[in-house]
């Protein structure tokens, strides 16, 4: 889509989408050789701008949430943290069911669940809780799984 298309569609001033545009805040959006114009994936959603945590836990937990909540696009450089730092914060949202994501373009994106919203709202010390619950279950589960595979392995 154009860039006059994409102010339109998030009711944003053309300027500020420029801005994002000149930051590479928009992923998979690129200036067309011939004309000069900006091409922005159709699937494109602008960046997550408000307040970001700054050192991790449960307030980044609900900042992604929010964010997907939100209709924004999310990505490590907006959280100012490593790709492999970003993505076990997206791998544990979209285990525990809260986000899921697909791809277009070669993006990935990032999109609500039935869970999102309930998530978003819980108290910093509940959302920890959740997801401290979610990654034991999640480990012990992987854990028994490889014990019983290797057990059943060993048994054939």
């Amino acid at each position: 889509m154009t860039l006059t298309d994409f102010a339109t569609k998030y009711g944003k001033a053309e300027r500020t989408v420029v801005g994002w545009l000149n930051k590479d805040l928009v992923p998979g959006a690129y200036v067309l050789e011939n004309t000069h114009d900006w091409h922005i994936p159709e699937d494109a959603r602008p960046p997550y701008m408000k307040k970001k945590p700054k050192n991790g836990g449960d307030a980044m937990y609900k900042s992604i949430a929010n964010a997907v909540s939100d209709g924004c696009a999310v990505f490590p450089e907006l959280y100012n943290m490593t790709k492999q730092r970003f993505d076990v914060y997206i791998n544990q949202l979209i285990a525990a069911g809260i986000i899921t994501s697909y791809i277009a373009e070669g993006i990935t994106y990032y999109e609500t669940t039935f869970e999102t919203a309930k998530f978003a709202k819980m108290p910093n010390k509940a959302v920890m809780e959740v997801m401290k619950q979610f990654i034991e279950a999640y480990s012990k589960g992987t854990a028994q799984g490889v014990t019983e595979g290797m057990l059943s392995g060993a048994s054939a």
